[in-house]
């Protein structure tokens, strides 16, 4: 019936009118009541058709459009309008408009799509011109219409937008006096397993009374014909992937535009098949009469023949399984239902037509579009199918079961009331009499649209969770819980609103703990507060950080050692991402870390003495170079990476390891989300290629797209988040088809890819590397974009364990490896910053899912959820790969000096190594010494052999001295590690 929508990228200049921003709903629940979630609804009883027009569930506005005498009289406008999922144009009858072409954008999620061409329709049922509607991919709340005519003027032109109520799966009516066998029911694409049944059935079809159907207006003569001398396939030319929830308001708003846009009597289709093989009954009266239709433009084949349309657009894909079984049933039962050969061919209005047709065979037109029309005369097709389907058929039986008693319905609520805290509202309405219970609405428009649902038995009802500083609109109507149906309209405009309130300021600031780089801030509690924003600088800066908390209290961590910081803090709403209250007032709380303003320090350790000078401390170039004898790879504090494995080699568990390593700290568990920037992506792009089950979500209103693997004609490839080209402040999502790249939406807040376990990024070489979670488009400035991996705790731990020791390695050794890992990533949660953790040796190696393995894997679920922990915090689990035989002392009470015999074993090449450096080299380090003369060793930290790690050692040169420190030579020499003597 409709033509395909052509896509346009054209610039036009149009009327503006000021834009709504659509706003999701917050997660909101009653208390003590049920809650209903509008998307996707269980499946919903069948209820008795209204005598209203069209549907009671579908909302249906239309907006007038005037000539704009800049565009020559032209109509043209841009609107915003209650959501809507179909729009469609009309313009009166008596226009005197010659070869009119219509063009429409859409808004959803405040970003307007490209101009879409409609297809203008021909139409043998009266009423007004018009074009056929198109149905968005997901709700939108502006609409641009352009109406252009190559002679005269559309007068009364109107835009028909069309809300179709909420989703809800349907369940067919079973037919009365026959069932299918078992052998009969295949809904493959294989002629046989249609079956030749003697009697053909009637199949199940959802009634109009179960799509909740509007009972339409009185149609004129002739209504009804003896019999159907063929049928007419059409396609509906809309979306192909609409869910199977979604079918059902389809079809209403198809009815719903025919009846309030068009101006026809009822729905222009006999029957409609979706793609999931479902068949719903069109116009009124017609489910075992030939009813006359509005489907082909020409009278007399819509008085002698059934318009079937298949729901979606054919000139892309084919039709599916499932609707082409379908097809073939509906076909072959009404056929033989009235005596038609599906191979014949019948004569009405002067012409002789195939019995099963397409609409192009009857008018100019490219439905069903190309693989649609395609499969009709196809070898194996619709027709040889639906012939086979009945060839020893006698006759055709069925007609579907009667329709339930009707459900009482009530009058409306009146005197809705609410009064709204920080986060929750009371509503309240009067009684209504006999009603068994009511539902309420909770909606930021007070439409279906993102709209929560509460059913509730009194005559109020708590409804919590909701956003704070948010305007809501709460609708009341009657509920039936034994048939699970509101049998009442909603609450009518004006409908009562009410703006949730800000919290107030916290107060109590106070300082309660503190270290050397960390404070402790508690404060009092705000009752619903869902978590707090704690603004922090150092005294005497005016560069502001920020941390959130999920309690009355915050640790702020990685602080310089002996500053002093101020801190504000503030309620926050983690869902909007928004400040809900004020800042904590003057005088602002103030602490300082310890360390160099500390008043009561601690004494300082006896330094340890000076080496006695011997062949280990002192040594002069021989032979042009200096070879270092020494221990251990890294820094060596913490845990040894080989002395784990010694130790799991000696018998010893994971957990006796890392007590060895990390003395006391304790075991406990963590779960958690953590921020990996992938430091390999140096671009401003986030690029990932297309797979299955992708989606886009923007973090600002926390709304989640389903990525398409087609756009229009287009195969999909890649996806990126990028800078918009026009605004680097804004955001631009692209895919890739071929080797062009299209704009897809463009939007303000952070982004990110998730959905699938993996998600295949593209690096700036052009390689790809899977990752898990989501993958996050994030901005470090306003012009520059960050790559971040946003994943559970447990799953970057895979990606790390694997990358910090082979794998092959002893199980203990790599759950002692595990514990660490995750609890080294725990310490960086709640960065400030649009990031955690870094992926690199700056904090800790992570590959992603590329580099797992089986085995680290296990270790990791042998240890899920670990982490050391030192006074409630996570500890600081450093580890370097060889201590040498000793551990360094580190910066907290845990991390100490510690004889290590584990890792003294024959596969530890570094346990012990020898390094020659030449004098060259090091006197190009160091040139104001001159030519170097000697190196001795002057201090070291006393911990195992040689005296232990250099300190400081003094290089002697023929022009002057220079004392450096041992960390200094390691990286200066390349050295393995700091311990070393000659």
């Amino acid at each position: 019936m409709h033509s395909w929508l052509t896509r346009c990228s054209i610039g036009l200049t149009t009327i503006a009118v000021a834009g709504a921003c659509l706003m999701l709903p917050a997660p909101a629940q009653a208390a003590g009541t049920d809650i209903v979630v509008s998307r996707p609804a269980a499946t919903a009883p069948t209820e008795a058709t209204t005598t209203a027009p069209v549907s009671e569930a579908v909302e249906v506005e239309q907006t007038a459009v005037e000539p704009d005498p800049a565009a020559d009289g032209d109509a043209v406008e841009r609107a915003t309008v209650d959501p809507f999922r179909m729009v469609g144009v009309t313009w009166g009858a008596d226009s005197d408009a010659a070869d009119v072409t219509v063009r429409v954008q859409v808004r959803t999620n405040g970003a307007w799509s490209d101009w879409q061409r409609l297809d203008v329709e021909d139409s043998t049922d009266g009423g007004r011109p018009g074009t056929s509607p198109l149905w968005t991919e997901a709700p939108a709340d502006g609409v641009a219409v352009e109406v252009k005519a190559a002679s005269g003027t559309a007068q009364d032109v109107k835009v028909t937008t069309i809300d179709p109520g909420k989703p809800e799966v349907v369940t067919p009516v079973t037919p009365a006096s026959y069932s299918l066998s078992e052998e009969e029911e295949g809904t493959t694409e294989a002629v046989a397993a249609d079956g030749t049944p003697k009697v053909v059935p009637m199949p199940s079809i959802i009634t109009r009374a179960q799509w909740k159907a509007g009972a339409g207006t009185s149609c004129s003569a002739p209504v009804t014909r003896p019999k159907a001398l063929g049928v007419v396939i059409h396609h509906t030319a809309g979306s192909n992937t609409y869910t199977k929830s979604e079918s059902a308001g389809l079809v209403r708003s198809y009815q719903t535009y025919h009846v309030k846009g068009r101006g026809w009597c009822d729905i222009g289709y006999n029957f409609l098949v979706d793609r999931f093989g479902q068949i719903f009954e069109g116009r009124k009266g017609g489910m075992t009469k030939q009813v006359r239709a509005a489907h082909s433009g020409v009278d007399a084949v819509n008085q002698y023949a059934t318009g079937i349309s298949m729901m979606g657009h054919f000139d892309y894909v084919k039709p599916s399984a499932a609707m082409q079984s379908a097809v073939v049933r509906l076909a072959g039962w009404r056929l033989k239902f009235f005596g038609a050969n599906p191979k014949g061919t019948y004569a009405t209005g002067g012409k002789r037509y195939s019995v099963i047709n397409g609409h192009r065979n009857v008018t100019s037109t490219g439905c069903p579009g190309k693989y649609g029309y395609a499969w009709i005369g196809a070898v194996g097709g619709l027709r040889d199918r639906t012939s086979t389907y009945v060839s020893k058929a006698t006759s055709a039986a069925g007609a579907p079961t009667a329709a339930p008693a009707p459900i009482k319905t009530y009058a409306t609520p009146k005197g809705v009331k609410v009064s709204a805290s920080t986060t929750s509202a009371k509503v309240s309405w009067a009684a209504v009499a006999g009603a068994p219970g009511y539902r309420v609405m909770v909606s930021p428009t007070g439409s279906s649209a993102g709209a929560k649902y509460y059913n509730v038995g009194a005559t109020s009802a708590t409804i919590t969770g909701l956003y704070s500083r948010r305007t809501y609109v709460f609708r009341v109507s009657v509920w039936n819980p034994t048939a699970k149906k509101r049998v009442s309209p909603y609450t009518a405009k004006p409908m009562p609103t009410a703006r949730t309130r800000a919290f107030t300021a916290p107060t109590g600031v106070k300082l309660t703990t503190r270290t050397s780089t960390g404070l402790r801030f508690a404060w009092k509690a705000q009752a619903g507060a869902p978590a707090y924003r704690v603004m922090y600088w150092e005294t005497g800066t005016t560069k502001k950080r920020y941390v959130t908390a999920y309690k009355n209290a915050v640790a702020i961590k990685n602080l310089k050692r002996g500053g002093k910081y101020q801190v504000r803090v503030s309620v926050f709403s983690p869902g909007t991402g928004e400040r809900v209250s004020a800042y904590s007032a003057k005088p602002y709380p103030a602490g300082a870390t310890l360390g160099a303003t500390s008043t009561a320090p601690k004494p300082a350790p006896k330094p340890a003495p000076a080496p006695a000078p011997s062949a280990r401390n002192v040594v002069k170039p021989s032979g042009g170079k200096v070879t270092f004898k020494g221990h251990g790879y890294g820094h060596g504090i913490g845990m040894s990476q080989y002395g784990a494995e010694g130790g799991a080699r000696a018998g010893q568990k994971y957990d006796a390891i890392l007590k060895k390593y990390y003395p006391g700290t304790k075991l406990t568990f963590k779960s958690a989300t953590i921020r990996v920037q992938v430091s390999a992506d140096t671009t401003n792009s986030v690029q990932v290629k297309h797979q299955s089950g992708l989606k886009l979500r923007t973090l600002a209103n926390n709304a989640v797209q389903a990525l398409p693997a087609k756009v229009g004609s287009r195969t999909v490839s890649d996806w990126t988040i990028d800078t918009a080209p026009s605004n680097r402040g804004l955001n631009t999502v692209s895919y890739k088809s071929g080797s062009a790249w299209y704009a897809f939406r463009t939007f303000k807040s952070d982004a990110q890819f998730e959905g699938p376990a993996t998600i295949r990024l593209v690096m700036p070489n052009g390689s790809t590397r899977a990752y898990r979670g989501a993958l996050r488009s994030a901005k470090p400035t306003k012009t520059t974009r960050d790559t971040v991996n946003v994943l559970s705790l447990e799953a970057y731990v895979r990606g790390v364990v694997a990358r910090e020791m082979p794998s092959s390695w002893s199980m203990e050794a790599l759950k002692a490896q595990s514990v660490a890992a995750r609890t080294f990533g725990s310490r960086y949660l709640g960065s400030s910053r649009h990031y955690d953790i870094c992926d690199t040796v700056s904090c800790q190696v992570y590959g992603g899912y590329a580099d797992e393995t089986k085995r680290t894997n296990d270790a990791i679920l042998g240890t899920k959820g670990k982490i050391l922990t030192y006074q409630g915090a996570p500890a600081l689990t450093q580890f370097s790969s060889s201590s040498g035989g000793f551990t360094n002392q580190g910066s907290t009470p845990y991390l100490k000096a510690v004889s290590d015999p584990w890792d003294n074993w024959s596969g530890n090449r570094n346990h012990a190594w020898s390094h020659a450096v030449s004098a060259s080299a090091i006197q190009k380090k160091y040139p104001t010494i001159g030519k170097l003369t000697s190196i001795t060793v002057t201090k070291r930290n006393g911990h195992g052999s040689l005296g232990g790690r250099v300190v400081s050692l003094k290089l002697q040169g023929s022009k002057a001295s220079r004392t450096i420190t041992g960390v200094d030579a390691r990286w200066a020499f390349g050295l393995k590690s700091d311990w070393f003597g000659f």
